[in-house]
Parts: C-alpha cells; structure tokens; sequence
C-alpha cells in the first residue's frame, strides 16, 4: 500500500482548509454552515438554511411485473413531504409488502437532491430477489472510475452543513478530512450487490497526526446519549462488508471482546475494524442523500456530493 509522506499529507490538509473556505483547524461542525462556494458548486444557489430537504416525487425503477400506479396506490409522500428516515421505511415497508405475495422483491431508495433541499426519491425494486447476497472481496467495478480524482463530500442532512471531504484514489488509498482530523487509509471492495452499489470499506492507517485526547472518542463512533439520559457506548463491527453500530447502556454486561472493542480510540477502531459505506455510479455534481449509512445524521441520512477535483 502506498502511503503520502507526512509533509504532503499536512499540506493536502492544509490546501482542504483553505479551498473549503474553513479557516485553521478542523472541518466545520454541526453548527457551522457550508461555504456558498461549496453549495452553489453542485447545487445552485443557496437557500434557507435549516429549512430541511423535502420530497418532491416519487418514482419506480425495475418494476416489470406491477405496474407504477399499482406502487403509487400503495406509497403514501404527497409531494412537499419533510425526508426523514422514518417517511423512507415506512414506504419500503409497504412495497415489501405489496410484494411478499407476488415472489418477493428487494427494494432500495435513491435519493437524488434536484435542486438544494429539493429531492426525488426513486424506489429501485429487485423482484424475485428476497435478500441481499453476502458480499466478497471483488475488483473495484467501473464506476468508481467517477470518484477517483475527486472529492466526495458529507454534510448534514437538514443543514448542508460541510462534515467531511474524501480522496478515494485508484490505488486502493484513501484521504479524509472530518472533525476528527486528517486521515490515510486503504480500501477494499465487495461485490456490487443487487441494489447496483458496491461497499467500500476503509481501513485508517494508525495516524502520524497527533490529536487531542477529547477528539479521540472511544468505541468507534460519537457519543449517541442525549443531554441528560444515561451515557450510551457505541461499538462498532464490520462483517461481510458491512458495518453494523449498536449502542450498549453497560460496557461492564459485554463480552470481553466487546468490551475490548468498546475502549479502543476512534482510530484504533477505523484502522481494526473499518467502516463500510455504500457507493453508487454517480456523476461528478451529482448530489444525494445516503439512506445504507452505518452512522447517520440528521433525519437518519446523510446528505452527499461528488464534487470535481481534489478540494
């Protein structure tokens, strides 16, 4: 594996920080908002911010046997619908079920953002395919050819704003800036599953960076107890090249090795265990909500672009 020396490293971040418009130090957080710049360059002009994305339409892909009004009878998203998980599911609920009786069908949403807090959901449905297959290791397929070169970037999914920016490079390297600091790594791919995407899990070289110790969280993954309820540890574990996240209340009621895991930095944890995201073809300026997210954010998804270039 090929690794960027140090000092091209520290100057990659520090050429992020300025392009992004950020200032010194790490990437935005929750509370910052995203660089006009960053918005307009895929989505156009900016709008209000914390307004939240809404549905606009809803479509159907793959649908051979039913036809779309048939799915249309069955979803329940009057146009202007706030996106949140919970409207997602509730309709991949319904479609599953129309079709437990009809030879079954694996659906998976796509969620394009058409215009900023704009979007169309698209049901792809897979009939006659009940389950996901168990992914193995496979060449990285064709499309990701879009991604090498250019940045993918994070942002929340209510306020568009800037979380991190990826480097996914042909070599099976990978770059990323998040609040956490500036990270190297390699990658490795499954096999495209049945939805069309492909997980890439990425594995964090144990970092030359020297972080604070309060940025380096335990477990895994941030902290998922809210304000005044009884603190939450959250493990994370990647299998068959998919990360699951559970939060536990007692680490002390675990498994040893659950308990081993649960003390590792957030570091040690991305480098043992990885995480794995789904990715999908895309064109650069495409921008989407992410519904298959180990970690989600706001309303449950996370809000992505492919932006051109190394920014």
């Amino acid at each position: 594996m090929k690794t960027p020396h140090r000092n091209c490293r520290l100057m990659l971040a520090t050429m992020l920080v300025a392009a992004a418009g950020l200032g010194t130090g790490a990437l935005a957080a929750d509370d910052q908002p995203t660089p006009a710049p960053l918005r307009a360059a895929v989505l156009g002009a900016p709008g209000v911010a914390g307004a939240g994305p809404v549905i606009d339409q809803v479509s159907f892909a793959g649908n051979s046997k039913v036809a779309a009004a048939e799915l249309n009878a069955v979803v329940s998203v009057p146009a202007g619908t706030p996106l949140s998980a919970t409207v997602i599911q509730e309709q991949l609920d319904r479609i599953s079920g129309f079709y437990a009786g009809r030879g079954g069908a694996y659906v998976q949403p796509s969620i394009l953002e058409v215009a900023l807090n704009h979007v169309q959901v698209i049901f792809q449905i897979h009939e006659g395919v009940t389950a996901m297959e168990e992914p193995e290791a496979a060449p990285a397929p064709a499309f990701l050819e879009k991604y090498f070169g250019n940045t993918l970037v994070c942002a929340a999914a209510q306020t568009g704003n800037d979380l991190c920016h990826m480097w996914l490079n042909k070599d099976g390297t990978f770059i990323i800036f998040d609040p956490n600091g500036a990270h190297t790594g390699h990658w490795r791919a499954g096999k495209v599953r049945a939805d069309g995407r492909v997980p890439i899990c990425r594995y964090w070289d144990l970092s030359e960076f020297v972080l604070p110790p309060e940025l380096q969280s335990k477990g895994g993954g941030p902290s998922p107890s809210a304000p005044g309820s009884k603190p939450m540890t959250r493990i994370c574990e990647t299998h068959n090249f998919r990360t699951t996240c559970t939060a536990y209340p007692d680490v002390a009621q675990l498994s040893p090795e659950l308990q081993r895991k649960a003390h590792l930095t957030m570091i040690e944890s991305r480098h043992e265990e990885g995480i794995c995201y789904a990715h999908g073809p895309h064109e650069v300026g495409d921008a989407w909500f992410e519904w298959d997210d180990p970690l989600p954010g706001q309303i449950g998804l996370d809000r992505e672009m492919l932006l051109p270039g190394q920014q």
